[in-house]
């Protein structure tokens, strides 16, 4: 689902609207995988901000700002032309196995250079799985975020991810301040 939430800045006034959507269990994935459908959500979000628009009777033009919150460990793996290689939430567990992979393999260094130890739910997992499962999807990837990046870059073009929720992918180098995979080649 969705919030759109604005508020009022000289008198706090909010108008709240919402929307929903459900992801189904992905094919192939015995009920462990769940798809984020980008484009419902993205028509959801809409929706909500021209609802919450109409309600507060304003144009877009009077909006000062916007911020973008979502759910946490899920996460969106784009191409460098912006296609989609793989989108999932915060329940997708199809990567389960790679996660042992990664953590007998790489996580001491991850631990060392990410303060984090892997987890099922991280994007290591989900990107040693999109390397096996998909190898030719997986040779495209160009950037990895969780869904509040991808709408933040759906509204503003702009790829970026702020540093707390780079950490919250696992692959958040704590003193360099960049990505850390090693198991990327």
């Amino acid at each position: 689902g969705a919030r759109c939430v604005l508020v009022e800045r000289s008198s706090g006034r909010q108008v709240s609207t919402s929307g929903s959507g459900q992801f189904a269990a992905a094919p192939g994935t015995f009920g462990t995988g769940y798809d984020i459908d980008l484009e419902l959500v993205w028509e959801v979000v809409k929706k909500a901000c021209r609802d919450a628009l109409q309600q507060a009777h304003i144009e877009s033009s009077a909006v000062a700002a916007i911020a973008v919150s979502a759910m946490r460990f899920s996460t969106v793996v784009l191409g460098a032309d912006g296609k989609c290689l793989l989108a999932v939430d915060n329940r997708d567990a199809r990567a389960a196995g790679e996660y042992f992979e990664v953590a007998e393999k790489m996580g001491q260094r991850l631990l060392q250079d990410t303060g984090c130890w892997p987890l099922p739910l991280h994007a290591s997992a989900r990107l040693l799985w999109l390397k096996k499962q998909q190898p030719d999807e997986f040779s495209q990837v160009q950037t990895v975020f969780g869904m509040g990046e991808w709408l933040t870059w759906r509204l503003s073009g702009v790829r970026a991810i702020d540093a707390t929720l780079a950490s919250a992918t696992g692959l958040f180098h704590l003193t360099e301040k960049t990505g850390c995979w090693p198991g990327r080649d």
